[in-house]
């Protein structure tokens, strides 16, 4: 598994700050910033977890939770979207694998409502 980077612009674009490594291995990592200005990320494999940065911007992480494990079945894609100052929607699927047909079976979407205050 590779480790995930992050850089940052403060400019629109123009120029950016010099990469920074996230310390976490993963991939499709997704980020939004919530209403409250909490940032929050989620990546998967292996496994799949989410963190939150409360200053929101990302140069830190005070809170990390694992959501799945490495060995359920899932592409471990995440997607978050703010609901509002405290609630965010992390979607991601979930499949059995079907060893008579070689092929994955009962796949689906699944949605997990998580709440974050920073008290």
């Amino acid at each position: 598994y590779m480790l995930l980077w992050r850089n940052s612009s403060s400019d629109g674009g123009r120029t950016w700050d010099d990469m920074m490594c996230f310390n976490y291995p993963g991939v499709a990592p997704s980020l939004c910033l919530m209403p409250n200005g909490i940032m929050a990320a989620a990546w998967g494999r292996p496994g799949m977890s989410v963190a939150f940065s409360l200053d929101g911007t990302g140069r830190t992480w005070d809170a990390i939770a694992g959501i799945m494990q490495d060995d359920q079945p899932s592409q471990k894609y995440p997607w978050l979207h703010p609901l509002d100052e405290k609630r965010l929607l992390l979607f991601y699927d979930r499949r059995v694998w079907d060893a008579s047909v070689h092929n994955y079976t009962e796949h689906g979407i699944y949605c997990r409502e998580i709440t974050i205050s920073p008290t």
